[in-house]
């Protein structure tokens, strides 16, 4: 119970000396008081297995993720499934595998530097471990980093190429994103119309910094580095992050909790899958298994309102984003695609994560959904589905299905379907 619940429940009890007191017969806003994060995690088709040093997960029996941070592994994978829920009872430190006794104080002595900056405080060891989680999720940057970042495990992390840092010789870490300014038609011909003079041009937003955890792949011809190259080094050290490379992989971060040893925060790392954790669909137990044995054909059975699905057929309407996207790229053709384009669910999610770390989809000049609609502009470039889709994997960077989603959702009015059912953007 936190300590805001202990005084709620303080005070309620004064109301009844006072008052005569009734009680809604409506759920509370929080959750903490019905579901706990384990349970959230099964009905989510996750199963979760607490390791010796962390903890690793399993989406529908697939290896997901594995994450070793010892003592700060409990409060990482709380962060995490706090992304997407709230409300929940959330895991106690070490997974409840040892006594409470023995971890109190084990947060804030994670760090040395943090060790030191409390010695000289009257607070306790186990009344400091708030203070670490703070900095552990802090979103504050800083210039004071220095070799010997904490490594995530490169099996649940897909490695950055180096070639999205480097331009012109020069490194730069900074989100060169679209800004919000551009349209759905973008700037995609800015290549063809460069001769043309331009009646305006609009100044350059002012590039306001982020907090990142970065794995990047250092190769050149599919050669790992065995060192890291002189503007790199640079780079790091102009810019004070907190840096380690070793196998060829390079892991920097400039925030503050990198900065004092501990390892990144889960809403820091580029490329961290989302859980996209829900309870909305706890009365569907049978939605994920029914897309797995769903049709894959171009031509599934109809489904609500007579659009077609494939055994996701819930994902109309008010579903949640990934549904809708996981019925599209499971049985792409033009129904399941009228369902991305018109869910109020993708607008939502598109406002939501258009601007989050690392989900550029190219810049104002080039960006990546130009790529696309050059490849198949008109009737006679149209390509199938299925073609369509391979199409959005191989240019969106990252390809998840966040990627996907958002550069697909940058030209969705301008997609069409030819009488032969293949597909091509109109413009």
């Amino acid at each position: 119970m936190s300590y805001s619940d202990f005084v709620y429940g303080a005070i309620i009890q004064e109301y009844h000396k006072l008052f005569e007191v009734e009680y809604s017969d409506k759920m509370y806003k929080s959750l903490v008081y019905y579901v706990d994060a384990k349970s959230a995690l099964k009905a989510q088709n996750f199963s979760f297995r607490v390791l010796d040093e962390g903890f690793s997960i399993y989406k529908d029996g697939v290896f997901f993720n594995e994450t070793k941070m010892g003592v700060m592994s409990a409060p990482f994978l709380n962060a995490w499934i706090s992304e997407s829920i709230e409300g929940l009872t959330l895991f106690p430190v070490r997974f409840g595998m040892v006594h409470p006794r023995e971890v109190q104080g084990q947060l804030s002595n994670y760090s040395a530097k943090y060790k030191e900056d409390i010695s000289t405080q009257n607070v306790t060891d186990a009344q400091a471990d708030v203070g670490a989680v703070e900095i552990f999720m802090s979103n504050e940057i800083v210039n004071t980093g220095k070799q010997g970042l904490f490594m995530l495990d490169h099996k649940s992390i897909s490695a950055i190429s180096r070639v999205d840092f480097e331009d012109g010789g020069k490194v730069s870490f900074d989100d060169d994103s679209e800004d919000d300014g551009s349209s759905d038609s973008d700037s995609d011909e800015a290549g063809d119309d460069a001769a043309t003079p331009k009646k305006e041009l609009k100044q350059p937003k002012e590039k306001i910094p982020v907090p990142f955890y970065y794995v990047i792949a250092m190769e050149k011809r599919g050669k790992k580095l065995e060192t890291l190259p002189k503007i790199w080094k640079k780079k790091i050290k102009d810019d004070g992050l907190s840096w380690e490379f070793t196998d060829g992989r390079l892991y920097v971060s400039n925030t503050k909790g990198a900065s004092y040893g501990f390892p990144p925060a889960p809403h820091h790392i580029y490329n961290l899958p989302k859980l996209n954790l829900s309870l909305d669909h706890w009365d569907a137990p049978t939605l994920a298994a029914d897309r797995r044995a769903g049709s894959t054909s171009s031509a599934p059975a109809a489904g609500f309102n007579g659009v077609h699905s494939s055994g996701a057929g819930t994902a109309y309407g008010t579903a949640d984003w990934v549904t809708v996207m996981d019925q599209f790229l499971g049985d792409p053709c033009f129904a399941t695609y009228q369902v991305f384009r018109d869910s109020n669910c993708i607008a939502k999610a598109y406002e939501t994560h258009k601007k989050d770390i690392g989900y550029k989809m190219g810049s104002n000049n080039a960006p990546m959904s130009g790529t696309i609609r050059k490849i198949i502009r008109g009737e006679e470039n149209a390509v199938t589905w299925p073609q369509f889709t391979e199409l959005l994997k191989s240019v969106a960077r990252p390809n998840d299905i966040k990627g996907l989603m958002l550069i697909l959702f940058k030209f969705r009015l301008y997609v069409a379907q030819t009488i032969n059912g293949t597909v091509y953007v109109t413009e």
